[in-house]
Order: C-alpha cells, then sequence, then structure tokens
C-alpha cells in the first residue's frame, strides 16, 4: 500500500511532500509523549518570536514548487498531444489514409 501512495506522489510531482510527512510522522511516533507536547509548545512559541518565518518561507517554496511541477506536467502532455495528432494527420496525407492506433488494439 506504501509503495503505491509513493508511486502515485511520484507521478503527481508530490514525492517530496510524501517524503517529509511520512519522516515528521515516524519522527512525532518515536518521540516520548512529553516530548511531543513540549515540541508543540516550542513551534507555537517560535511562531510568536516570528523565528518560524524561514520555515514559512521553505513550506510555500515547497507548495510553489508543487504547483509548478503540476503545471508543466500539464503543458507537457499538452504538447506531447498536440504533436501526435500532428504525427497522425502527416502519416494519414503521405499514405492517404489514416493508420489505426496500437492503443486502441486488446
Amino acid at each position: 500500500m506504501l509503495q503505491s501512495v509513493l508511486l502515485a506522489s511520484i507521478e503527481k510531482g508530490q514525492f517530496a511532500v510524501a517524503v517529509l510527512g511520512i519522516v515528521a510522522v515516524v519522527m512525532l511516533l518515536k518521540m516520548q509523549s512529553s516530548d511531543v507536547g513540549r515540541l508543540a509548545l516550542q513551534l507555537l512559541d517560535a511562531a510568536g518570536h516570528q523565528a518560524a518565518l524561514g520555515y514559512l518561507c521553505a513550506v510555500s517554496m515547497l507548495v510553489g514548487w508543487t504547483l509548478h511541477v503540476r503545471y508543466l506536467r500539464r503543458q507537457f502532455v499538452m504538447e506531447i498531444d498536440r504533436v501526435s495528432l500532428e504525427r497522425n494527420d502527416a502519416q494519414a496525407r503521405c499514405l492517404g489514409s489514416r493508420i489505426t492506433s496500437s492503443e486502441d488494439s486488446p
């Protein structure tokens, strides 16, 4: 199950987010329960001291990168479809009839 989740995240460009999430969960599970509460208080205190600005920038860059990868992947698929259509049209012009796709056959 974990392997399929990781493969799906790689295909969608969200692998970095998935790995960071898994690392965070594993770290929280390995910590003692008293340390988890102390960590939460330290994070809230750091946010109050504006020391979390670097983390906020890192997270925002990661989100921006993820959105950019998603956009690039969409553009790539659209371009591949366009080039495939042009290739099919050129083949049809040269041969006089359209060639059936190998993807349509069982």
